[in-house]
């Protein structure tokens, strides 16, 4: 049976979006998120990482990128965490994957990334595909 998640069109935005469990060996929590088809990469907030206990400081950081214009150092998680989604029909959808996460360079910077953004690698990987019908305010995710 083919199962949707539902993404949540919010027209002041103009985005999709909706809300997903994460959880590691350490914690859970609920973060935002986001599917951006031009993100080759999924992202966690350095912060949704922190509520997560994850080992933050023992990470390297690879490269620093730009996320809507603010720098960013990019940390590597070597292990999974479990991504739950809630589907249209009440069923629970779970995937373990690796994310990256985004940590401001510098702590006092004016924005800083807020929502899990789920890239094309996550759905790919996942064999998801997306609809959407701007028009009606509606989209989904489809494994």
């Amino acid at each position: 049976m083919v199962k949707k998640i539902s993404l949540i069109n919010t027209p002041d935005q103009n985005d999709l979006s909706n809300i997903v469990s994460l959880r590691s060996i350490r914690g859970s929590t609920y973060v935002d998120f986001v599917v951006d088809t031009g993100s080759p990469l999924t992202i966690i907030p350095f912060q949704k990482a922190k509520e997560l206990n994850l080992p933050i400081k023992d990470l390297q950081g690879e490269e620093n990128i730009r996320l809507l214009g603010t720098r960013h150092k990019i940390l590597k998680f070597p292990k999974g965490l479990t991504f739950t989604f809630l589907c249209e029909d009440g069923e629970i959808l779970s995937f373990d994957y690796s994310p990256l996460i985004a940590k401001p360079c510098k702590e006092d910077e004016n924005w800083v990334l807020t929502e899990l953004i789920i890239g094309t690698d996550f759905l790919r990987e996942k064999g998801f595909k997306l609809f959407c019908d701007m028009k009606n305010n509606m989209g989904f995710l489809e494994e």
